[in-house]
C-alpha cells in the first residue's frame, strides 16, 4: 500500500519539475533582440563620415619660400627686371607704330599738288640736289625715285643721325612737310629733341610745297 501511494506523488513532482523547466526555457527565449532584416539594413542611411581637414596652406604649398637666400632673392629681382625692360619694349613699340599711323594719316591729308610749277620750284632745291637718275649726291643727296622709298638709304650719302633713325618710307605728303623744316619734322619722328637734319633750308609756302613733291614724284 505505501508503494502504490508514493508512486502517484512521485509522477506529480516529475511533472511539477517538468513544467519549471519549460517555464525557465520560455522566459529565456522571452523579447529576444529582434534582427535586422537584408531589406532594413539596405533602408537604414549609412552614418555621415565626419569632414577631412585640409592642411593649413603655408608659403611652401604654392612654391614660395619666404626664406631665400641672396642668390635666389637677387634673380628674383633679375627676373622682374627682365619683365619691365620687355613692358617697357611693348609700350615703346606701339608708341612707334602709332607715331607711323599719324605719319601716314598727315600724308594723306596733302594733296593737290602740280608738277609743272613745282619744276621751278625746285630751282630752289638745285643748289643742294639733283634729281636726274645717276646724279651725284652733292650737299644733299640724290632725289630721284625719292618717292617710294626708304629715308636715309641712298648709297655713299653719310645722313645725319636723325636720318638715320628716321623709320619711314618718302611719299608726297611727307615730303611737303618735310621740307616746311626738317628738324621740327625729324624730332616729331623719332621722338628725339636732339635730332637734327643737315637740310637747313626751308620752304615755307604750303602750295609750292605740295607742288615740288608732286614733281619729285614724276622721277621714277
Amino acid at each position: 500500500m505505501r508503494s502504490l501511494i508514493s508512486l502517484p506523488a512521485l509522477l506529480t513532482t516529475a511533472l511539477i519539475l517538468t513544467a519549471c523547466g519549460d517555464e525557465d526555457k520560455k522566459a529565456e527565449q522571452k523579447d529576444p533582440a529582434p534582427e535586422k532584416t537584408v531589406e532594413q539594413a539596405a533602408k537604414t542611411p549609412a552614418p555621415t563620415p565626419a569632414p577631412k581637414e585640409e592642411p593649413a596652406a603655408t608659403a611652401e604649398s604654392d612654391g614660395k619660400n619666404l626664406d631665400m637666400t641672396p642668390a635666389e632673392a637677387l634673380e628674383n629681382m633679375q627676373r622682374d627686371a627682365g619683365k619691365v625692360a620687355d613692358k617697357a619694349e611693348e609700350l615703346a613699340g606701339k608708341a612707334t607704330d602709332a607715331a607711323k599711323s599719324a605719319a601716314a594719316s598727315l600724308s594723306n591729308a596733302i594733296s593737290g599738288g602740280d608738277a609743272t610749277k613745282g619744276e621751278t620750284v625746285f630751282k630752289k632745291c638745285k643748289a643742294c640736289h639733283t634729281a636726274e637718275q645717276g646724279g651725284k649726291n652733292k650737299v644733299g643727296p640724290n632725289l630721284f625715285g625719292v618717292v617710294g622709298r626708304k629715308a636715309g638709304t641712298v648709297a655713299d650719302f653719310k645722313y645725319s643721325k636723325g636720318m638715320q633713325a628716321l623709320d619711314l618710307t618718302w611719299d608726297t605728303g611727307l615730303i611737303a612737310t618735310y621740307v616746311e623744316n626738317p628738324t621740327t619734322f625729324l624730332r616729331d619722328q623719332t621722338g628725339d629733341a636732339k635730332a637734327k637734319s643737315k637740310m637747313t633750308f626751308k620752304l615755307k609756302d604750303e602750295q609750292d610745297r605740295k607742288d615740288v613733291a608732286a614733281y619729285l614724284a614724276t622721277f621714277k
